[in-house]
């Protein structure tokens, strides 16, 4: 990035707080989120000092949310900059946030405010959505991986067998990750090229004439960075704020200046399935990411 200003990054903060009781649409109260305006704080110097304009809501409903994405989406501010930040603090259900009188509001009604469709400002650039919610009330599960004794060797040894009986898969794509092989298959019912003159076939049938070279699809570059994988909880700490935006200030601090977003993306993940609180863990969630070429935020840079 070399704008300056980056870009915007907005920041919708949700704190549930009293003397309003808020519901969900079953009647479950919605408590309030202690420790929230210490995300708000981290997540406004961070991105100052990513050159990005911070601009801060708080307590807004689904109504004047949804005004305020659109209103955004149609910034001609947007033409001059070379990214948009979007972070969402609030209660969560499985892909999606509540807003702040407890009505639902699913990513993917977010998203298509941003599509290259709806906001031709942005097009061919970042959209980053950071989401410190929980997406269920299941906890990660904690695995002890000093369990597992076997050298890699060892490992290959006890399970050649199994991989040597897989006739029926096209294993074009082998890897094994974490002591498990994976097979990346073709799809279902689709037929695979016994010989190269079917390949060369193949791929001469395959049409392009629908798509002009400048166009774009339109959900592209587009990326979810979610707090905690799909049913399960993110964790808050009252004088802390969330383990996520904990660990999105400290990695971003130490690395952003050099380092692309898929490097501090990982960073992030590695560290939070690292941490635990009385035997509870949680795990980030990529989401849905349509990213289409590298990011650096280059925060040296004028």
């Amino acid at each position: 990035m070399t704008t300056s200003p980056r870009g915007i990054c907005l920041i919708f903060n949700n704190t549930f707080e009293k003397p309003r009781v808020v519901k969900d649409s079953d009647g479950r109260i919605l408590p309030k989120r202690d420790g929230t305006h210490i995300d708000v704080e981290a997540l406004k110097n961070v991105f100052s000092w990513l050159k990005f304009i911070a601009e801060p809501y708080q307590d807004f409903d689904k109504k004047n949310m949804l005004q305020i994405l659109g209103k955004y989406r149609a910034d001609t501010r947007m033409r001059t900059y070379d990214c948009f930040v979007c972070c969402i603090l609030s209660h969560g259900f499985e892909k999606g946030v509540y807003c702040a009188e407890g009505e639902k509001i699913d990513f993917s009604e977010i998203r298509s405010y941003f599509t290259a469709e709806n906001c031709q400002t942005l097009i061919g650039k970042p959209k980053l959505f950071l989401v410190p919610a929980y997406q269920g009330l299941r906890n990660q599960k904690v695995v002890y991986i000093d369990v597992f004794k076997e050298t890699e060797k060892e490992w290959y040894e006890n399970n050649k067998i199994i991989l040597a009986n897989k006739p029926t898969l096209n294993p074009s794509i082998l890897e094994v990750r974490n002591r498990k092989v994976i097979f990346i298959d073709s799809p279902p019912n689709t037929k695979i090229a016994n010989s190269k003159e079917e390949q060369v076939n193949n791929e001469n049938n395959i049409s392009t004439s629908s798509c002009f070279p400048q166009s774009i699809s339109n959900e592209a570059d587009i990326n979810f960075f979610v707090g905690a994988t799909p049913g399960t909880v993110s964790l808050r700490v009252a004088d802390e704020g969330t383990w996520f935006v904990q660990e999105v200030k400290k990695v971003f601090i130490k690395y952003a200046e050099n380092k692309p977003w898929s490097f501090l993306r990982q960073k992030i993940n590695k560290n939070i399935s690292e941490k635990c609180f009385d035997g509870v863990k949680m795990m980030s969630d990529g989401g849905l990411d349509t990213l289409t070429k590298e990011i650096n935020f280059n925060p040296g840079k004028p």
